[in-house]
């Protein structure tokens, strides 16, 4: 189960298609110009919401953000 997605993240391919239902390329495609970088990468997917140094509210929003996106 997934309790909280971080501001940067990788997440393989088991984990996508265990935890989200989801193939990296299907993420991908779902989160593609909603976060600073997206990116598949070694068998998985990369996230960044923000090269900038975030404060807590800031993450809880992304948190929310990529929960809204991915997990309906």
């Amino acid at each position: 189960k997934i309790v909280r997605f971080y501001p940067i993240m990788f997440m393989d391919t088991k984990f996508c298609i265990d935890n989200i239902k989801l193939t990296p390329e299907q993420i991908f495609g779902k989160l593609k110009g909603k976060t600073e970088k997206v990116e598949l990468f070694n068998n998985g997917l990369v996230v960044i919401a923000s090269s900038e140094i975030l404060d807590l509210d800031a993450c809880n929003r992304y948190d929310s953000m990529i929960k809204s996106i991915l997990l309906k």
